[in-house]
């Protein structure tokens, strides 16, 4: 490939125009996946979080009967979901919120969770206090709030806490920012129309030049969706949406119906320029394109329209000025429906037929079910993972292809593990489609981490923050670590180097002097980058000049390192020299790291 070198510095070239980046994310979703990493590990092994419902919710004695004339008896035939914990739905701090003890012990869940995971999200990105008065908008995906029906409206208290129009203005009201609050209520595509907009109304907006340039153009982006009561079960079973398993079998041949979710997820969007000059700090991906319509008058009102579809994804490709060919994967819509699968796939085809790489198929329902209102934002959660990891997770529950799905001639795998994507090619599109006619698209484009870190090494604070919070948390599998106690030694090693450099570089930054007489040399730089980018977990040993060792790629004598080490040329004054690579040892020990505990 003629670029081949740029590309392993860089990774794959951005979109032209503006961009809208994702600086932060934040999950509350099933099966413990309180954070994006944990919800990672979940899609990427093939997990699924569902189980049957807990008697806290409804009793499954009364409204459960596994037959087809439960709906006709007010019954659903349906008892399992991707369910919360009960305590994920009504934890929250009234103090550290500013809420009253009455207001907040009346406030719905949906509420709580979209307070709890919109902070996080704002407090990732360094936002808190300092907010005050800023012209940040906040939107919301919420439909159907079942919970306020267990809730009565009999005072003021009750009233802010069960209606779904203030769900929104409890972060604008929290932090007091002045940007616009709006919910939105497109049923399974809600919260990815919120992005939608948010994402619009970004791209449009003038770049300020002043201090506050960031805090004048964000928006925080929240899906949310509480399973409260049983009505939900049995008005969707009696119109033969669900799925008799509680699950969704996207694309498979046994599906039937979809499979019920919910949880909370958030995102943190600001607007970066490329003509101005100023990079935005940390960000996890970028919004590149977007795009909303409407069936109009199609078969029937809940019925998916192809057309429209296949209107929907050009139009946001077209804003992102990316080729359909371009796009790695597809995360797909993919309810486990009859007729929407076959549908949806079609549209695809009809955009993407004309490609020679296949196009990956995957959708995260099959995972943490439908979570209807939050459902697209799950979906565009899942995108930024698997641009920083540069894969694709899997499909659950695929055992024998749809044979109603029209593949013939249409280069695309359907997903039954996890698959690396290709790191030239970071496009990715995730769909969502209202029963009501309301579609929308967004496309997100990225690069896997170690590129983003070396583009980026100016800016180490965040970083090395993120970067021993994530090192606390790491945990060996005994069983692994008796089997490869080398490779358990060397993580260390590696673990000790890291830090190491991290703190001269932040020395540096605190104090402009010399570096040191052993600094590594700047002609060095280049060759400890490629190898860096290459993933190999030595890749440090070139920045210091030395030759890799010929021992097996995952293992090494840290005596024989040590040794090598300690003959590190001598370097003259060189402040370039040293940071540059001194920033390439950061990416090779991050990725070998990466590799010794993934």
């Amino acid at each position: 490939m003629e670029h081949f070198d740029e590309y392993m510095f860089t990774g794959p070239p951005p979109p032209l125009g503006p961009m809208v980046q994702v600086q932060s994310l934040a999950t509350n979703l099933p099966a413990g996946c309180g954070a994006a990493e944990s919800y990672w590990s979940l899609i990427a092994t093939g997990g699924e979080a569902h189980t049957e419902v807990s008697p806290d919710r409804w009793d499954p004695s009364v409204y459960y009967a596994p037959d087809e004339g439960a709906a006709s008896r007010g019954q659903t035939s349906t008892k399992h979901a991707a369910f919360l914990q009960a305590s994920e739905l009504w934890d929250l701090d009234a103090g550290f919120h500013g809420l009253r003890e009455k207001e907040a012990k009346l406030m719905v869940p949906e509420q709580r969770l979209v307070l709890r995971t919109g902070y996080q999200a704002l407090a990732d990105v360094g936002l808190g206090e300092s907010l005050k008065g800023s012209r940040i908008s906040t939107y919301v995906g919420d439909c159907a709030n079942e919970s306020a029906t267990y809730c009565p409206a009999l005072d003021e208290c009750r009233q802010n806490g069960t209606l779904s129009a203030a769900t929104a203005s409890r972060i604008s009201h929290l932090f007091g920012l002045r940007g616009g609050a709006c919910s939105f209520d497109t049923a399974c595509s809600s919260s990815l129309v919120a992005l939608g907009h948010a994402h619009s109304q970004l791209r449009l907006a003038p770049v300020f030049q002043d201090a506050q340039s960031r805090q004048s153009s964000g928006a925080l982006v929240i899906g949310v969706r509480v399973l409260f009561g049983p009505e939900g079960f049995v008005g969707l079973g009696a119109a033969g949406f669900l799925s008799l398993h509680g699950r969704c079998f996207t694309f498979d041949s046994s599906a039937q119906g979809f499979g019920r979710g919910e949880g909370c997820c958030s995102v943190f969007l600001a607007r970066d320029d490329p003509e101005d000059g100023e990079d935005l700090e940390l960000h996890l991906a970028s919004v590149s394109g977007s795009s909303v319509n409407q069936d109009g008058r199609s078969a029937s009102l809940t019925a998916p329209h192809g057309p429209s579809q296949q209107s929907c994804i050009r139009s946001s490709l077209r804003m992102a000025n990316v080729s359909p060919d371009k796009v790695a994967v597809a995360e797909c819509h993919g309810t486990g429906t009859s007729l929407g699968d076959p549908i949806e796939v079609g549209a695809l085809r009809g955009v993407m037929y004309d490609r020679r790489q296949p196009l990956l198929m995957t959708s995260s329902k099959s995972n943490v079910g439908h979570a209807e209102s939050a459902a697209g934002l799950n979906g565009l959660a899942k995108c930024v993972l698997m641009l920083m990891t540069s894969a694709s997770a899997p499909n659950v529950h695929l055992r024998s292809l749809n044979p109603n799905l029209d593949t013939n001639g249409f280069p695309c795998l359907y997903e039954s593990e996890c698959v690396d994507a290709d790191q030239n090619s970071q496009n990715i599109g995730v769909s969502s489609f209202g029963f009501g006619g309301t579609n929308a698209r967004a496309d997100l484009w990225g690069h896997c981490v170690r590129f983003y870190i070396f583009r980026r090494i100016p800016d180490f604070k965040n970083f090395k923050n993120m970067y021993r919070a994530r090192m606390d948390n790491l945990q060996a599998d005994s069983a692994t670590a008796d089997r490869m106690v080398e490779e358990a030694n060397y993580a260390f090693f590696l673990n000790t180097r890291i830090f190491q450099e991290l703190d001269s570089l932040a020395g540096f930054e605190a104090e402009p002097v010399p570096p040191p007489a052993s600094a590594p040399a700047a002609s060095h730089a280049e060759a400890a980058a490629h190898a860096a980018a290459a993933g190999c977990p030595f890749a440090s040993l070139a920045a210091q000049g030395l030759a890799m060792p010929d021992d097996h790629p995952g293992l090494a004598d840290t005596e024989k390192v040590d040794k090598e080490l300690a003959k590190a040329p001598e370097q003259e004054d060189n402040k370039a020299g040293w940071r540059l690579a001194s920033a390439a040892a950061v990416i090779a020990l991050s990725a070998g790291i990466r590799a010794m505990w993934t």
